[in-house]
């Protein structure tokens, strides 16, 4: 068996696997030829790879016939420049974390590609046997990745919405809401962003000796930074999906940073859904910038309004089974039994 997952079922595995990929993993586009999806592949997959959900997407060298149940073929006839595949098991391989986000772009409007290339870049893995869903893991590629991915390979399809699309990518942040957040704050006014620049995600401090105290560690990690002007925002997450211990851990690190001297803003879950409230919270962060939020142009509410409706959920991109913790069962989903 050999097999090339596509686009959305390479993108279901990356989103959930701990591994991130390796140089000797790599294959170039030689390896795609007479590669075809069978009824005992899709078996083994939905098996193995209980995450993917159905139907599984595959990329193949030459038009095929019949595909079988569950299985969608995907022409390749573009000569992939470099190893743009990886190796992910026994004769299993995905589109590289780059080649698979030019495949999404085919066919996904811009504000959910933004969604699931912040993913690619994002600092953290789907994990369904976590009390909140959520694993860390560093990241699977960068914009800087992409844009090269891009440059090697110009005219392959979707490369124009990818290009598009990857400026706005937000990178190393540690769940989907905190990836909508930065985007929202940071994205320019045409893509239905508030335009807030010089926001830093993730960004890593030393603090003085008291805020250490206070934080119980050496370093502190705001969400999202302006360092000039002293100012850190905090995604408040969901209390019932973590831990007394994480909930702890995230008071004391916004205590560190008033104690550091920085304006904290904190932004629930229930904010963060909602255009108005946002649209307050941008203010507040605008004025402590020194900036007046005007945002510009004629399609800017609905571009926004297109950005809340992708919003920040990837579960449409899982097996609902797997996320919820049922058992899957090949002959019950109709599966080809191998």
């Amino acid at each position: 068996m050999r097999i090339f997952l596509y686009g959305t079922s390479a993108f279901a595995h990356w989103l959930t696997t701990p591994a991130v990929p390796r140089a000797e993993d790599l294959v170039g586009v030689k390896a795609l030829i007479d590669c075809r999806p069978t009824a005992e592949a899709v078996t083994y997959l939905h098996t193995h790879y209980p995450a993917l959900p159905l139907p599984l997407h595959f990329t193949v060298d030459k038009r095929v016939g019949r595909t079988p149940l569950h299985a969608v073929a995907h022409l390749n006839t573009f000569p992939l420049a470099g190893k743009p595949f990886v190796r992910i098991g026994n004769g299993v391989h995905a589109a590289s974390p780059e080649l698979c986000f030019v495949q999404m772009a085919r066919e996904l409007p811009f504000p959910e590609l933004v969604k699931v290339g912040s993913a690619l870049c994002g600092s953290y893995r789907i994990d369904a046997r976590r009390r909140n869903q959520l694993a860390d893991r560093p990241p699977l590629t960068t914009r800087a990745k992409i844009e090269r991915f891009l440059e090697r390979n110009p005219g392959i399809t979707g490369a124009k919405q990818a290009r598009r699309a990857v400026k706005l990518l937000a990178e190393k942040t540690a769940s989907p809401p905190e990836a909508f957040l930065a985007v929202l704050l940071g994205a320019d006014h045409r893509y239905g962003g508030f335009h807030l620049p010089d926001l830093e995600v993730n960004r890593r401090m030393t603090p003085g000796s008291k805020a250490q105290a206070i934080a119980s560690q050496g370093s502190i990690t705001p969400d999202l930074v302006h360092r000039a002007t002293k100012l850190a925002i905090e995604y408040d997450s969901n209390s019932e999906h973590l831990t007394p211990r994480q909930i702890a851990k995230d008071a004391r690190r916004r205590l560190a940073l008033e104690a550091q001297g920085y304006k904290v803003i904190t932004v629930t879950a229930r904010q963060l859904g909602n255009r108005f409230d946002m649209q307050r919270i941008a203010t507040e962060v605008a004025r402590h910038l020194g900036r007046e939020l005007r945002p510009q142009g004629k399609n800017f509410p609905q571009r926004q309004a297109e950005l809340f409706q992708a919003g920040w959920s990837l579960s449409a991109y899982l097996n609902p089974c797997w996320l919820t913790g049922q058992e899957i069962i090949s002959s019950a989903a109709g599966l080809p039994q191998s």
